[in-house]
């Protein structure tokens, strides 16, 4: 058994001194020696991360240049394990900054963009009527102006926009406003018709088609879909 320490308590006071600022140096390396391993651990972290970014990256360049192959099974792992990697590394970023971003208000949120689709697409109008009376009086409505929606839908061969059209409508006897609610659709606040993502996934699943060559497909009829929304890309 080892002998128990001596009581510092007996020991001179430039000894005492020496052994307290002796503890707190060793302390002090104990912490540095955590905070290099985390540093090191994080490093080698991001290097693997990086290294699967660019082998996937070297495909997908390979894969462009010398003609389309069908995707192997060790292409989707290693697709998802980076997927894991960024999912992990943006969790562990969110935690440390999130009490720096409390004290700091929220800088507001820039309204998504859109560019409208040609105006050569034809248009098929759709107008949804919420009632024929009016449930409380019985009276006829007056228009008061429209919420115009467009959605690309695909027909084969060529485009066309559908418009839902939910007037706003009031009634001539008591003034209540009343509107029609908006159809159920796959994608919530998508402009992608049901037609359209079908079409999307069978060329690029059954046909093998990649979505570069398809978003040229569309740049060359004019529709820009550039702005995908998120959801969107996720399904695709």
């Amino acid at each position: 058994m080892s002998e128990a320490l001596p009581n510092l308590t007996n020991l001179p006071p430039e000894v005492q001194a020496f052994v307290a600022a002796q503890a707190v140096e060793i302390a002090g390396l104990k912490s540095d020696m955590k905070a290099e391993r985390t540093t090191y651990a994080m490093t080698i972290q991001n290097r693997d991360l990086t290294i699967a970014d660019l082998r996937l990256q070297l495909h997908g360049h390979k894969k462009h240049r010398f003609g389309s192959r069908s995707e192997s099974s060790a292409q989707l792992t290693l697709e998802l394990i980076l997927e894991e990697h960024e999912i992990a590394q943006a969790s562990e970023t969110t935690e440390d900054d999130a009490n720096a971003s409390d004290a700091e208000a929220k800088p507001p949120r820039t309204p998504r963009v859109r560019k409208p689709f040609p105006k050569e697409l034809k248009r098929v109008e759709t107008r949804i009527m919420p009632s024929d009376a009016c449930t409380e009086c019985g009276g006829g409505f007056k228009e008061l102006g429209a919420d115009v929606m467009e959605e690309l839908e695909y027909v084969p061969g060529h485009y066309i926009v559908n418009q839902i059209i939910r007037p706003r409508l009031a009634f001539t006897c008591c003034e209540a406003v009343v509107q029609a609610e908006m159809p159920s659709r796959p994608i919530p606040k998508s402009f992608v018709g049901p037609a359209l993502m079908a079409h999307i996934l069978c060329c690029k699943y059954g046909y093998h088609l990649p979505l570069y060559r398809q978003s040229q497909m569309f740049s060359n009829e004019g529709i820009d879909l550039g702005n995908v929304p998120k959801n969107v890309e996720i399904l695709i």
